[in-house]
């Protein structure tokens, strides 16, 4: 089987004593124990040779400083062999890329050669090992560096005993007492490798690019660490493991499941790299790039965590270990898959120049082509997020409170959050096991929650801004049976967390110090909210209401149009003595039943099934509302057209002829998409308002219907575990 590239294999074989150790010709006898030297090790893989010292731990040995004597020792366990535990997870990497668990004793430097029996390593010899440890990165990763300190040619791993909130009174970081201006955190799961090369490259790409600037200086990287939170050591996707081997930073064979008799929580993997990749990875075009191709150093750490316990324990691990340890001025948050645009890490990060400024974050934006955008489902997707970035983020940005930090691409600074914001954050930890069904959706946006505290923290008066020049590019959800559950996550969370923070509103005027200009600004804000919050709230009724609203008004005005004045002036809609009258007639009157149908219908199928289960169920819907609303837009067209015609509108004069109901017609209109289309305009944007809006407005009926219908109908699984088993697993 061929070696996967970037992955080296051990070298076999017994290994030649280090230069200059051998006897010398005719060479008296070997001398007595205490006059030999100490025990040598070498690894396979690992070109250099090791003595345990007085303290256990192995340090490089060096044949032209003498040490004082020591008695054999005993063989240590392989670093790079696999352990019973690892070799037989799923995730564990190919065999070819395993060393075999049989090190062997080298030879003594003494005066006489002599021979030194092979002795057989265990995997259980690991126990034994130093934690942590410093091991040697294969040389064919270090060959190519330009800087050999020894931060870069070795990867030290520490099998974390505690939990995340003990980390710092039994562990420390390499880079602990450093000073570190930012710490950037990628979380993940299982996703796919070509998720992880995305946002690898844009994050290198971004920390290049900020050593260009005056500020960070060529040395600046030295003020940055990435760090990279898996989610279960078993979950990890095999090939995102095999790609962080190829940049230096993991170690299969140096994973264990106990020290002594604790059992390990996290595996932490701390080294500097001078690698990355290029290429589009959806092609399979990715390179392995070394220092010679531009490439700036990263000091990276990789906390692979033992058990899968969800996005909120990795951000502990981060914040309460090593967040804690290091102390940085900001924070970055990354989901994996996101990839941040050239200088937005940049740009997040120099908001925190403004000593106010406690979080912030930048635009999300749908991952795309321009024909890939043209598709229903991801041009509804991305004309909601433009437009809420456009519309709803920067007077939000403007007042200090923004509602929601977006996971996948925001900055805190670390000090805004002690305290109270991430005791408040952490609870849904705790609440998802123990709280009641209000508290289990509230944390279903804990982000919400960690703004709202952050803005009301006692005693401080941060604030959250908004840039939309840091843009970050994610995939959104290319099926609906991706899409609805997704939401469904959203709308409850966002709910209850606004229902939380209108009813705490109180805490911005009693707790905080902001300023009484500010305190009024947020107050203003939080009413607008609040109106917001009751007419989505409403959105479903008020929806049935207009288009019935609007199929009357259709119908009557084509009853209307007998009159020969009228028809003379509109003679293009369908009169009473037209044939097409009746079967029009008839079609729209049909279609309020239907409208209904189809509500009661959303409603049964989202009390017991899961969305795959009723996929046809749940697109056939989509599709009757997606109808529905080509007919309300159609409708609204030739409505406006006999309108106009009716009282002779001129567009030269802007004459009505004195009729009010088309003015309100017309403002009603320009209120809502002529408002889409000048705010895109004002923002220098013309894709989505031109190409997106009417994909978006015919899955209208189905963001208004389905989604809160769907989500409604799931309010209380969350207190019914069972119940949400036996659903996934339909």
């Amino acid at each position: 089987m061929p070696v996967a590239p970037g992955v080296f294999p051990p070298r076999p074989g017994v290994y030649p004593p280090p230069p200059g150790s051998g006897p010398a010709p005719g060479a008296p006898a070997a001398p007595s124990l205490e006059q030999q030297p100490p025990q040598l090790y070498q690894f396979p893989g690992d070109p250099t040779y090791y003595i345990q010292d007085a303290t256990g731990n192995y340090v490089p040995y060096e044949p032209l400083s003498p040490q004082p004597p020591q008695p054999p020792a005993p063989t240590p366990a392989h670093p790079l062999a696999p352990s019973a535990s690892t070799s037989s997870a799923h995730h564990a990497l190919p065999a070819t890329h395993h060393v075999p668990e049989k090190p062997h004793v080298e030879p003594q430097p003494q005066q006489q050669q002599q021979q030194v029996p092979t002795v057989t390593a265990t995997a259980t010899d690991r126990s034994q090992f130093p934690n942590p440890f410093d091991a040697n990165k294969p040389r064919e990763i270090v060959q190519t560096y330009r800087n050999q300190n020894p931060e870069f040619i070795t990867t030290r791993y520490t099998a974390v005993t505690c939990a995340p909130d003990d980390f710092v009174d039994h562990f420390s970081l390499r880079q602990t007492g450093s000073e570190i201006e930012m710490m950037i955190v990628i979380t993940m799961y299982n996703e796919e490798p070509k998720l992880f090369i995305k946002t690898m490259q844009a994050v290198h790409d971004n920390i290049r690019q900020m050593l260009e600037d005056r500020q960070w200086g060529e040395d600046g990287w030295r003020k940055i660490l990435v760090c990279i939170v898996s989610d279960g050591r078993t979950k990890i996707h095999e090939g995102v493991l095999v790609l962080l081997s190829m940049m230096g930073v993991f170690r299969d064979g140096l994973i264990r499941t106990k020290v002594g008799e604790q059992d390990v929580t996290a595996h932490l993997f701390e080294s500097t790299v001078q690698t990355n990749f290029e290429g589009p990875p959806e092609r399979g075009l990715v390179n392995n790039l070394t220092a010679k191709h531009k490439i700036v150093p990263m000091q990276m750490l990789f906390c692979l965590k033992e058990k899968n316990a969800k996005k909120i324990n990795s951000h502990r691990w981060f914040f309460k270990a090593f967040a804690h340890s290091i102390n940085p001025k900001v924070c970055v948050l990354i989901d994996v898959g996101t990839q941040p645009q050239p200088n937005s890490i940049f740009r997040l990060w120099a908001m925190f120049n403004d000593n106010m400024v406690g979080g912030a974050c930048g635009e999300i934006a749908v991952e795309g082509d321009f024909w890939f955008k043209l598709k229903p489902i991801i041009a509804a997707q991305n004309f909601e997020y433009k437009m809420s970035n456009i519309l709803d983020k920067p007077i939000e940005s403007l007042c200090g409170y923004i509602s929601v930090l977006p996971g996948a691409f925001s900055a805190y600074r670390y000090e805004a959050l002690q305290g109270k914001p991430l005791e408040e954050y952490f609870k849904g930890e705790v609440i998802e096991k123990e709280g009641t069904i209000f508290q289990r959706n509230m944390y279903l946006a804990e982000d919400r929650i960690l703004c709202y505290e952050l803005v009301t923290k006692p005693g401080r008066s941060w604030l959250l801004r908004y840039d939309k020049e840091s843009c970050a590019v994610t995939d959104a959800p290319d099926a609906f049976t991706e899409l609805i559950p997704q939401r469904r996550r959203w709308l409850n969370g966002s709910t209850f967390a606004f229902l939380y923070a209108a009813a705490n509103m109180g805490k911005i005027f009693t707790r905080s110090t902001h300023t009484f200009f500010r305190k009024v600004i947020l107050g203003v804000e939080f009413f607008y909210l609040i109106l917001n919050f009751i007419f989505g709230f409403f959105s479903l009724s008020n929806f049935f209401f207009a288009f019935s609203t609007l199929v009357g008004g259709f119908v009557e005005l084509m009853r209307q149009n007998v009159d020969p004045t009228v028809t003379k002036k509109i003679s293009w809609l369908p009169t009473s003595k037209n044939a097409g009258y009746t079967a029009l007639r008839s079609i729209l009157l049909m279609a309020r039943p239907v409208y209904v149908l189809a509500i009661c219908i959303t409603f049964i199928i989202s009390l017991g099934n899961n969305v795959k289960a009723a996929r046809s169920v749940f697109l056939t819907v989509i599709w009757l509302f997606a109808i529905i609303a080509a007919l309300m837009l159609a409708m609204i067209v030739m409505s406006t057209i006999a309108q106009l015609q009716l009282v002779g509108f001129s567009f030269k004069k802007l004459d009505f002829g004195g009729d009010g109901q088309i003015v309100n017609t017309l403002l009603a209109l320009l209120s809502t998409y002529g408002l889409y289309i000048f705010s895109s305009l004002l923002f220098g944007e013309w894709y989505h308002p031109i190409f997106n809006q009417l994909q978006y407005v015919l899955l209208t009926p189905f963001y208004v219907n389905v989604l809160q219908i769907f989500a409604c109908t799931r309010f209380f699984y969350l207190a019914l575990p069972r119940v949400e088993l036996f659903l996934s697993t339909r």
